[in-house]
């Protein structure tokens, strides 16, 4: 579903329901910088010092991001436009198929870089681009979560070792996607298994990491 944005000059496009949910419950772990206000569809986030607010608008895969990114930008009074998608199996490609859907005034750089993408263009809202898991490296989402695993965790050695333990010819995903599995694995032995972003909430999982203190700057950054 698209939330309607009218009211709102600054957006975050993302892919999916996960993408929403963990970055909301990011900024929710940031109480010093962030709130949050969810309703049924509509996920915003304030910025507490600056007095702005932006809204995480899930538009269901990579290729309706994509689709929105110039509709978006040439929104009435839009002032910043953020895009984060995954890197899936081919960075170069991804990243790419982002800048093609740029308008030409807007130049985006051939590359992403390690904090993530912040274009200012004159005359144009500000255009942020984040790449999951960080910017350098294949990978999606979970890829991203993943990091934030507590280093003292002691059910996450079970398990990778549970997936692990699966023969091949039992496992019903592909290679690339095993440490997803290893994730969700993990996530069932919640107390109420959920989604990445509970497990946020819950204090599961750490947002005090490098990683996901540079995500976390570049929204201020992007937003602010």
């Amino acid at each position: 579903m698209v939330e309607p944005a009218q009211n709102f000059t600054r957006i975050l496009l993302v892919e999916g329901q996960d993408d929403k949910h963990v970055i909301s419950n990011i900024c929710r772990k940031a109480p010093a910088s962030f709130s949050v206000d969810q309703s049924d569809y509509i996920i915003s986030v304030n910025l507490i010092q600056q007095g702005t607010s932006f809204l995480i608008s899930e538009r269901g895969n990579f290729f309706q991001v994509r689709e929105a990114i110039e509709d978006e930008i040439l929104g009435s009074g839009r002032e910043a436009v953020g895009i984060l998608v995954d890197a899936d199996s081919d960075l170069k490609k991804r990243w790419d198929e982002v800048r093609e859907a740029f308008p030409d005034y807007i130049r985006v750089p051939s590359s992403p870089q390690p904090d993530g993408i912040i274009i200012e263009t004159a005359g144009w809202p500000r255009t942020g681009i984040w790449v999951m898991p960080n910017n350098a490296d294949v990978g999606e989402l979970e890829d991203f979560v993943l990091q934030m695993m507590p280093a003292n965790d002691s059910i996450w050695p079970l398990s990778q070792s549970y997936i692990d333990n699966i023969s091949m010819a039992e496992r019903k995903f592909s290679p690339d996607k095993t440490d997803k599995a290893k994730l969700y694995a993990w996530l069932a032995t919640r107390r109420e298994p959920s989604r990445m972003g509970a497990a946020i909430n819950a204090n599961g999982l750490e947002t005090t990491g490098p990683l996901c203190q540079s995500f976390v700057s570049w929204l201020t950054r992007l937003f602010g």
